[in-house]
C-alpha cells in the first residue's frame, strides 16, 4: 500500500495511521476558544484538501497548540503523518464527513514545497438562500453561502449576555440571483478584519461577490453569523464565483451603507445595576408578578443537584431536550430534528446563610463556570453519571 492515502480511502478508515502519510492543504484554520476572549485555544481546527478534491476536518488539541501553530500556515501544503483518524465530532462540522483527523504530540509535518498548480485550494458546500430557513437554529454543520453585497455597515460595539466587554459587530447584506436577500452578522476580529470602506468604495462602479463560509444560522431576524470559524473569498478566481458573475443582469445596485442594527442585539451601555437580594428573598417573589425583572444575589455554591445530571442531548435545530429514538434522536417539542448535540445543564443548590436555591445554568453560560466545552468532559468520563473533577471544583 502506498504511503500517501487520499482522503477517500483514509475516510474509511478509523484508527491510529501507523506510518500512513497524506499530503493536503491548509484551506481554513481557526482557533476555538469558546466564548471567552483573548484565552488560549481550546482546540485549533483545520479543513484540508487533498490533491483530488477531497475535504477532511482536522483538529489540533489545545495543549498541543503551541507546538503545531508555528509550524503551520493556511493555504500551504503539508505532509502530516502520526495521526489518528476518528469519528466525526456531533457538531459545528464543516462538512458531513464521517470521519475526522486528530493531531498527537507524535504527529509529524512537513511543508511541501513544490506544489502542482492544480492541487485544490478552496472547500466550501454552498447553500441556497431559499433553504437557509431549514438551517435556523441547526449547529451539526457550518452553512456556507454566496452572494453580491448590496450593503455595508460600519463598524458597531455590542455587549451581549454572555460577554463581559463589548464585541466588535458588523453587518453585511447579500442577495443571490434569484434576488432572495439574507444578512450577515461578523463578530470579533472577524467585524475588524472585514474592510467595510474598501468594499463599499469598489461597490460604486463595480459588482463585489462573496463566498462566505463557516457561518451558522441564527433564529434571531433569520441572520448568518459569522464567528471564528467564518472566512470570504471577494471577487477570486472562483468557479463559482465567475458563474455567478457570468448570470448577472446589465445592472447591479451599488453597495449602500446599512445600519448595524446595534440596538436590536443589545446596548453598547452596560446593564443598569440590579437590585441585590438574598436567596430567602429570592423565594418569596411572586414570578407573575416580577415578570421580566432581574436581580442579583451571591452565593456558595454548597453542592450539586443530586437527581440531575450534568448534561442533556439537545435538538440540534430547536435546541429543547431529545432522547434516543433508535439510530438518531426525537425532540421533545415535536419538531423534524433528528439529530442532537450535548449541552451542559448544571443543577447547583446555592446558598447565602439566609436560604438555599436551585441554580440551573445551561450551554455558554455554564462552559464559561466550569471552563470546558461538555464534549471534552464527556470524551474523557463517558457517558455515565460520574461527575468530572471539573464540575465537582465548582462547588465551595
Amino acid at each position: 500500500m502506498s504511503a500517501k492515502m487520499a482522503f477517500d480511502l483514509l475516510c474509511d478508515i478509523s484508527l491510529a495511521s501507523r506510518g500512513w502519510k497524506i499530503r493536503a492543504r491548509i484551506a481554513r484554520m481557526w482557533d476555538y476558544t469558546g466564548t471567552a476572549n483573548d484565552v488560549p485555544p481550546m482546540h485549533v481546527d483545520l479543513v484540508l484538501v487533498d490533491e483530488k478534491g477531497n475535504a477532511m476536518y482536522a483538529e489540533i488539541p489545545g495543549v498541543e497548540a503551541d507546538k503545531f501553530r508555528p509550524l503551520l500556515q493556511e493555504s500551504k501544503v503539508y505532509t502530516f503523518s502520526k495521526f489518528l483518524v476518528l469519528p466525526s465530532k456531533p457538531a459545528y462540522k464543516p462538512f458531513p464527513n464521517k470521519y475526522m483527523i486528530k493531531l498527537t504530540p507524535w504527529t509529524n509535518v512537513e511543508q511541501v514545497n513544490e506544489v502542482p498548480a492544480d492541487f485544490p485550494s478552496h472547500v466550501f458546500n454552498l447553500v441556497q438562500f431559499s433553504d437557509l430557513s431549514q438551517r435556523v437554529g441547526m449547529q451539526e454543520y457550518f452553512t456556507d453561502v454566496i452572494g453580491m453585497i448590496i450593503g455595508v455597515s460600519k463598524l458597531a460595539y455590542v455587549r451581549m449576555a454572555s460577554k463581559t466587554s463589548d464585541t466588535p459587530k458588523r453587518v453585511i447584506a447579500l442577495r443571490d440571483l434569484a434576488n432572495c436577500e439574507v444578512k450577515l452578522v461578523l463578530w470579533g476580529e472577524h467585524a475588524l478584519d472585514f474592510d467595510a470602506d474598501a468594499v463599499h468604495s469598489v461597490g460604486q462602479d463595480n459588482v463585489v461577490v462573496g463566498i462566505f463560509v463557516g457561518t451558522l444560522m441564527k433564529a434571531y431576524n433569520k441572520t448568518l453569523s459569522g464567528g471564528s470559524a467564518c472566512k470570504w473569498y471577494l471577487n477570486e478566481d472562483i468557479p463559482e464565483i465567475n458563474q455567478f458573475f457570468d448570470s448577472l443582469g446589465d445592472s447591479a445596485p451599488k453597495i449602500q451603507w446599512i445600519s448595524a442594527g446595534a440596538k436590536s442585539f443589545g446596548s453598547s451601555q452596560r446593564p443598569a445595576q440590579l437590585e441585590h437580594k438574598s436567596v430567602a428573598d429570592l423565594k418569596k417573589i411572586d414570578p407573575w408578578e416580577a415578570a421580566g425583572a432581574g436581580f442579583s444575589s451571591t452565593v456558595t455554591i454548597a453542592k450539586l443537584s443530586p437527581s440531575q445530571s450534568w448534561w442533556f442531548s439537545s435538538c440540534s435545530r430547536c435546541h429543547r431536550a431529545a432522547t434516543a429514538y433508535g439510530s438518531s434522536y426525537k425532540c421533545y417539542s415535536g419538531c423534524s430534528s433528528v439529530t442532537a448535540i450535548p449541552k451542559y445543564r448544571l443543577c447547583l443548590i446555592g446558598t447565602d446563610g439566609t436560604d438555599s436555591a436551585e441554580f440551573v445554568l445551561f450551554g455558554r453560560v455554564a462552559q464559561q463556570v466550569v471552563g470546558r466545552p461538555v464534549m471534552n468532559l464527556i470524551k474523557f468520563q463517558g457517558r455515565s453519571d460520574n461527575i468530572p473533577k471539573e464540575i465537582a471544583a465548582v462547588v465551595s
